[in-house]
This record gives structure tokens, sequence and C-alpha cells, in this order.
């Protein structure tokens, strides 16, 4: 394997440690700039999320340290602090709390949830490739939003790859969201209806359906 990660938790300073790992060819084009470091990433796009969206809540970075830096070998690590130490509040995934609610309203109120924070961050030149319901966390008493995993957002990125982009952010949205719908129980019309909405939203985004998008749909639909 030539990336890998892993994460290790301290719950009495209430840290995070997420480390990096990448060999061979993937260590070799982070080494010499072709490709991004994801830890490195992470805690440069932290800051600037924090400055360019002081009115979100960001996961705290607190140290990103170099274990390993050869043209073959990479290994880094980032501390990041617990949210709920953060904001002193008791957040879960968006998912958890979609599964504990089972509401199907409310499943299709998520996805206008999530296109206000996709328009909010494109507006200012964010891309989240990895933006599911597991990666912004809601506080189940305030319902206060707030975001973690920086791995995979780039900021600004060259003019030609921005529709590539764009298509991983959505695709990774209608994922998690259909992976939820095949979790649960709703009618047919309650998921046909959340579906539709998701379809809309690829519409006016020109992102095309693939084909296990549509199997996935169908299977939803079908059960």
């Amino acid at each position: 394997m030539q990336e890998s990660k892993n994460l290790n938790t301290d719950n009495e300073k209430n840290y995070f440690y997420k480390t990096y790992e990448y060999k061979n060819k993937k260590a070799l084009k982070i080494f010499f700039g072709f490709t991004r470091e994801k830890g490195k990433n992470s805690l440069k796009i932290s800051k600037y999320l924090k400055r360019d969206f002081p009115e979100l809540n960001f996961m705290k970075i607190m140290k990103h340290k170099v274990i390993k830096y050869t043209p073959f070998h990479i290994k880094v690590e980032i501390v990041s602090e617990n949210i709920n130490k953060t904001f002193n509040g008791d957040f879960i995934p968006y998912y958890k709390y979609l599964m504990e609610k089972d509401d199907a309203e409310l499943t299709y109120k998520t996805i206008n949830l999530w296109l206000k924070f996709e328009e909010k961050f494109l507006k200012k030149g964010y891309y989240h490739m990895d933006f599911g319901l597991g990666n912004f966390f809601i506080d189940k008493n305030s319902e206060k939003i707030a975001f973690i995993d920086f791995d995979d957002i780039i900021r600004k990125p060259l003019f030609f790859r921005r529709q590539l982009c764009l298509t991983k952010s959505v695709r990774s949205f209608e994922g998690s969201m259909k992976f939820f719908l095949s979790e649960k129980n709703f009618s047919r019309k309650e998921n046909q209806r959340i579906i539709d909405k998701i379809e809309e939203i690829k519409k006016i985004y020109n992102i095309i359906s693939r084909e296990k998008d549509i199997k996935k749909t169908e299977k939803i639909l079908n059960r």
C-alpha cells in the first residue's frame, strides 16, 4: 500500500493523532511537489478556513509533525483537538444524528443544509472532495454545526481542475446520502423525493450520473 493513515485518541487531553504514511511512487510525487501531502494540506487549509469563514466552526489543528521525509518514504502526524472540547458541546456526526432521528423530512432538509455550505465554500474557492455526512458534525443540544477533516479540501485549484473537484465533492455527499438511505426504511415515495433533490443539484452543476450511481438508486427504490 502506497498511502495509509492511522488515527489514535488521547481521551485525557481530548486530542486526536492522525498519522499519514506514503511510500514508493506516492512518496516520490509528494517529495518533488507533484501532489499534496494531506497532513500539511490539512494544517494550511485549516488556517484559511478560520480566516475566510469566521462565522463557521472548524476542527482545531494543534500541530503538524514530520516524522520521516525521504523520496520513497514520508510519514507525518497531525494533532487536532476534539471539537467537543473546542466548542464545549456534545457533537456527533451528522450521519449518526440522522440515524437517531429517523425522519425522512429532516433527511430531505439536510440536502439543503449541505448545499448551503457547499455554495458558501465554492464562492470563496474551496472544493471539499470528501463532503459526506461523516465530515460535518452537529451539537445535539444547540444544533450548532462543526466541520472536521480537511485532508481532501483544495483551495483555488487550477481552472481546468475545478469541475473535477466539484464533481468529487457532490458525489461524496451523494454517496454518503445513498448509503444512509440504504440503511433506513423510508417509503419509496420518501426515498424518491430525496434522490430527486440530489439529482436536481447534480444537473445544476453538470454532473452526470455514473452507472454505479444509477444502480444504487435502483437498489434503494426497488427494495
